[in-house]
C-alpha cells in the first residue's frame, strides 16, 4: 500500500469501489468538487451556499499542495489514486481540503473523538483490494438481479400488504418472481404493484384457482422484454373448492435474445407420495408450453428483436431447452425422521444434519427429478407445518414432521454464457398468518445485459 494523510477521509464511488480522499488538517475551509473524465481536471467549488462558480486546477498540483505540509503514515494513500489523472474514469463527488501550501493548523472540528479524546483521523473502509475501472482490455459483465419468493399462504389473506415478504428497499432487483399456493381471493396483482411501486410493471401473471405467478420488472427493462406467454398445468387437487389445487403456472418471455421460463407449482403431499410427486413433476415438464400457450399483452414487442425471437419455440422439452429456468414453489417433499429426532436438530441449530434426510435432495442426488437444477443450501429451519400465528412446528393430534416443502430451484443450459449466482436463500419467519413460512432467493444472472 502506499501513504496515509493524517486528514479526515471521505469517501466517493468508482465504478466498482469505494475510494477514498482526504480532507486534510488545514487552516482552510472544505470545498466539493468533481474529476472531470473529458477534461482531467478537478473542479473546485467553494463551500459558499451562494457561489455558483467553479475554478479548473490542475490534478496533479492539487495533489501535491493536498499532502503539502502533512504529517505521511503508512497504508492509505494507494498510488493508485494518484493515477486517476491518466484514468478514464467516471463523473464522481468527492471532497478534499483547499490548501495553499503552508503547514496544516489545527483540526477539522467534524470529526469524531475517538476513546483517548483525540479526533480520527481516518475513517477505516473494508479492507478489499482497490479496484481501478476495467481498461479497455477486460470486458465488464453486467448482471440481472431477481428476487424470487414462494408462498403457500394456506387461504389466508395477507395482513395490510405484501411489503413484509418483498424486499422493496432501494429498487435493487431488476426482476421480482412471486409465486403463491393455495391462495385466497385476493388482489394479489394490485397488493404486488402498490408494494413495488411505479418503477415496476408487470410482465406476465398464470393464475390456476389458488395457483398463482407474477413475474415484475423494472419499466426501464420494457424494451427487452418480448414475446411473454403463460401456461398452466393441473395434475389434481380441489383449486375451485377448498383452495388447494395441485398443478403448475408458468411465465416465459425473451429478455432480449435468451429464454427465461418461470414456474410455480404445488404438488401432492404426505411423505408416503415421494413417488408420486415425482410423477407430476415429470408430467409439468412434459406439458408445460407443449401446446400454443396464451400471450400477454402487458408488454410491447421491441422493434429491435428479431421476429423469431419474439415467438415461444413451444415443445415438448420446453423446460430443458430454455435458457434459464426458476422453479419455485410448494414441492411437499419432505424430511424422513421421526418428529422427535426432527425436533430435536431443530432446537440445537442442526439444519445441515436434517438436510441430510430431505427428500427432495436425495431425489435430485439419484437423478430422479430436477435433473441440472440447482439450490441453495437448506441452512434455514424448515417451513412447514407451524401453528398458526405461532414459532411452535404442528401441536395437533397429527403432529406432522416439520419438512422443507417450500423451495426454489434454478437451472441454466449447459451451452448458454448465461452464468448464475445465488446471493441469498432463506425463509421469512416474520411472516405468520399461515401454516407455511414464504422462502425468498436472490438470484444474479450475469451476461444478461450484454446477451444481445
Amino acid at each position: 500500500m502506499g501513504n496515509r494523510c493524517s486528514g479526515l477521509c471521505e469517501g466517493f464511488i468508482t465504478p466498482h469501489q469505494r475510494l477514498r480522499t482526504c480532507r486534510a488538517r488545514g487552516s482552510h475551509s472544505l470545498s466539493e468538487g468533481f474529476l472531470d473524465s473529458e477534461t482531467v481536471k478537478l473542479l473546485m467549488i467553494p463551500e459558499k451556499e451562494n457561489c455558483t462558480t467553479a475554478t479548473e486546477v490542475d490534478v496533479t498540483h492539487c495533489t501535491k499542495k493536498l499532502c503539502h505540509g502533512i504529517q505521511l503514515e503508512s497504508r492509505v494513500i494507494d498510488p493508485r489514486l494518484l493515477e486517476l489523472c491518466t484514468q478514464k474514469i467516471v463523473r464522481m463527488p468527492f471532497t478534499v481540503s483547499q490548501l495553499n501550501g503552508s503547514s496544516a493548523s489545527g483540526l477539522d472540528q467534524r470529526g469524531p473523538l475517538n476513546r483517548e479524546g483525540h479526533r480520527d483521523l481516518l475513517t477505516e473502509t473494508k479492507s478489499t483490494p482497490l479496484k481501478m475501472q476495467p481498461t479497455s482490455g477486460r470486458r465488464v459483465v453486467p448482471e440481472l438481479h431477481f428476487y424470487i419468493v414462494t408462498w403457500n399462504m394456506n387461504s389466508k389473506p395477507p395482513l395490510n400488504s405484501l411489503e413484509n415478504i418483498l424486499d422493496v428497499v432501494g429498487e435493487k432487483y431488476d426482476f421480482y418472481v412471486i409465486g403463491f399456493q393455495e391462495a385466497p381471493n385476493f388482489s394479489a396483482e394490485a397488493l404486488i404493484t402498490q408494494a413495488l411501486g411505479d418503477t415496476y410493471c408487470c410482465v406476465a401473471a398464470a393464475i390456476l384457482t389458488s395457483l398463482q405467478l407474477f413475474v415484475f420488472a423494472k419499466k426501464s427493462l420494457q424494451p427487452h422484454i418480448t414475446g411473454p406467454r403463460v401456461d398452466k398445468v393441473g395434475v389434481g387437487g380441489f383449486g375451485t373448492v377448498v383452495g388447494r389445487q395441485k398443478g403448475a403456472a408458468a411465465v416465459a418471455f425473451y429478455y432480449k435474445k435468451v429464454s427465461l421460463l418461470f414456474i410455480t407449482s404445488h404438488l401432492s403431499p404426505h411423505e408416503c407420495n415421494m413417488e408420486e410427486r415425482n410423477a407430476q413433476y415429470t408430467r409439468i415438464c412434459q406439458t408445460i408450453f407443449a401446446r400454443q400457450a396464451v400471450s400477454c399483452s402487458c408488454i410491447q414487442m421491441s422493434a429491435d428483436v428479431d421476429e423469431p425471437y419474439c415467438k415461444l419455440r413451444v415443445g415438448s422439452n420446453f423446460v430443458e431447452k430454455t435458457d434459464v429456468v426458476i422453479w419455485l414453489g410448494d414441492l411437499n417433499y419432505r424430511v424422513e425422521l421421526p418428529r422427535s429426532s426432527v425436533g430435536f436438530l431443530i432446537s440445537h441449530n442442526l439444519e445441515k444434519v436434517l438436510w441430510a434426510k430431505d427428500q427432495l435432495s436425495r431425489a435430485v442426488q439419484r437423478g430422479e427429478v430436477f435433473k441440472g437444477f440447482q439450490e441453495g443450501p437448506l441452512l434455514f429451519p424448515p417451513t412447514y407445518k407451524y401453528d398458526i400465528g405461532t414459532d411452535n412446528y404442528d401441536t395437533s393430534s397429527k403432529e406432522r414432521v416439520p419438512s422443507w416443502t417450500d423451495r426454489i430451484l434454478y437451472k441454466v443450459m449447459e451451452t448458454s454464457f448465461i452464468k448464475a449466482n445465488l446471493r441469498g436463500y432463506t425463509s421469512i419467519n416474520s411472516v405468520k398468518t399461515s401454516d407455511h413460512r414464504p422462502v425468498k432467493a436472490h438470484l444474479t444472472l450475469i451476461n444478461m445485459k450484454n446477451s444481445s
